[in-house]
């Protein structure tokens, strides 16, 4: 398979994963953020690239976390499209693209 249609199956997950972590947790980024600010979102950030960087210098825990590494790095991807599209509500009419 090449690079593109990777890219695509990947951004495919994300979207599925989101959608189904929305309806477990409910829009839970979004309403926090609205309580504590942007900041709350680095929080979470950075409790995932804490997660990645464990399991990497450990791969020996990748095989028992209930997290496995590739399903961190997805969330993480997520956590960062999530801030773009809340940054996006924030200035509503000022889209990037």
């Amino acid at each position: 398979m090449d690079k593109m249609a990777r890219h695509k199956e990947l951004c495919d997950k994300l979207n599925k994963m989101y959608i189904e972590k929305n309806a477990c947790y409910g829009d839970s980024v979004s309403i926090v953020r609205k309580d504590l600010g942007p900041i709350s979102s680095l929080t979470r950030m950075y409790d995932k690239w804490n997660r990645m960087k464990n399991l990497m210098k450990n791969p020996e825990l990748d095989t028992m976390a209930d997290e496995r590494l590739t399903d961190t790095m997805l969330d993480l991807a997520n956590y960062l499209l999530i801030e773009v599209m809340e940054r996006e509500l924030d200035k509503q009419d000022e889209l990037p693209f």
